[in-house]
């Protein structure tokens, strides 16, 4: 969890090396192929933290209620870093304080994840 975090980070701060001149195809990696990969990393161990944390009986009430959450946080991080390039006097400055916040989320997140999220080493188990 905390790699791909780290991944999320490195690319948005990638996008703080852009400029005006820089052109689009040296966008795409970390506009697009780091942060992703690091979600891609992501998502699946935090389902599984989620989940393994909630008693069994309730485990498809943590996966529900964590993808609900993550649907409106998603949601809410796209209208808010959407809204700081909307004008169109600030849109230079929205384009470099909007990674700037993504990658500060991606960094309490991987520290929560560091201090909050129990390691357990991975178990293998014989299939009869």
């Amino acid at each position: 969890m905390v790699l791909g975090l780290g991944l999320g980070v490195l690319g948005f701060l990638g996008l703080l090396l852009a400029g005006r001149t820089t052109p689009y195809p040296a966008l795409v990696p970390p506009l697009a192929a780091i942060p992703g990969f690091g979600t891609a990393l992501t998502m699946p161990a935090a389902v599984a933290a989620v989940v393994e944390s909630a008693p069994a009986h309730r485990a498809g009430l943590a996966s529900g209620a964590f993808n609900a959450a993550r649907q409106v946080g998603s949601a809410v991080g796209v209208a808010l870093l959407g809204a700081l390039i909307t004008p169109a006097s600030a849109f230079l400055h929205g384009i470099r304080i909007g990674p700037l916040i993504s990658a500060a989320c991606f960094t309490a997140g991987a520290l929560l994840a560091l201090r909050g999220v129990e390691r357990q080493p991975y178990a293998f188990t014989s299939v009869s």
